[in-house]
């Protein structure tokens, strides 16, 4: 992929291009821009995005990808077949579903990356001062690390609400009931199963995301996407990520909350004395 970003003229209050149809959401980035010292434009639909990047010249498109006329993606393959230079505008997505498999949809149609909705303010910020600075970038935007392991303030929140040692249990339950669904999504693949695929994907999407595991949540979500849609190679080929990814996981966890490793003991000791008395 060419790095667009390295042909945009760098000013000293960066144009930006807001689509969006939702005036709400569109507003408010307008605002958070024109605080931080941008100048941005606002659209809302595709066929209107298309328009505003002929008429004039701008830094980087943040683009909705579900509106109204025109689609997002639609509307960035339209941008990419533009002359004069036009069509190398750094666009990003700007959408409220960015799974793998969203992504891949993102980066085929042309698009160099995404912020995921809703998005704080100071993150917009930063986003877009990463792609309007006139330092080059390093290295290429990472895809499979655009989301934590683990999410800090939905597991912060559940200690506050419940205490250290009960959010300790309930990360020790987690796990275990991850490894079922993972040893399930493994013998799935294995038997080309892609309905009973889709069900261990399903559980471990909602357990994953309601403890924090935000990469872990959204990369079963894709799965079970991918089983729905009848693409069961795809599902196949990002289950076989599942077990790696938990791993990581549960490395960031132990790392977070050290205190946790007495708790596997102690569960690994209760699940041996029940397999012998058994």
């Amino acid at each position: 992929m060419a790095n667009r970003k390295e042909n945009v003229k760098y000013n000293t209050h960066p144009h930006i291009l807001v689509a969006d149809d939702n005036v709400a959401m569109q507003d408010a980035v307008l605002t958070i821009l024109r605080v931080a010292g941008f100048d941005p434009d606002g659209v809302d639909n595709g066929e209107a995005a298309i328009e505003a990047v002929k008429q004039a010249d701008y830094d980087l498109v943040l683009m909705d990808v579900d509106m109204p006329k025109l689609n997002g993606i639609d509307a960035t393959k339209a941008i990419r077949a533009l002359p004069n230079g036009k069509s190398r505008v750094p666009i990003l997505a700007f959408s409220g579903s960015v799974t793998p498999y969203d992504r891949e949809r993102f980066y085929q149609a042309g698009m160099d990356g995404f912020a995921a909705k809703p998005i704080a303010a100071r993150e917009l910020v930063t986003l877009v001062e990463h792609w309007t600075h006139p330092e080059p970038r390093t290295k290429a935007t990472p895809r499979k690390s655009d989301l934590p392991l683990i999410e800090p303030m939905t597991l912060a929140d559940l200690e506050a609400m419940i205490g250290i040692d009960l959010l300790l249990e309930i990360l020790v339950l987690f796990d275990e009931t991850a490894c079922r669904h993972a040893d399930g999504m493994r013998a799935a693949v294995k038997e080309k199963d892609a309905a009973r695929l889709a069900r261990d994907a399903h559980d471990l999407k909602s357990i994953a995301g309601n403890c924090g595991f935000t990469r872990l949540s959204r990369h079963a979500a894709t799965i079970e996407t991918a089983c729905k849609n009848g693409e069961a190679d795809r599902a196949f080929a990002w289950a076989r990520e599942v077990d790696g990814m938990l791993a990581e996981s549960r490395a960031c966890l132990l790392a977070t909350y050290p205190g946790i490793q007495a708790k596997y003991a102690t569960s690994a000791q209760g699940s041996r004395a029940a397999a012998q008395g058994n």
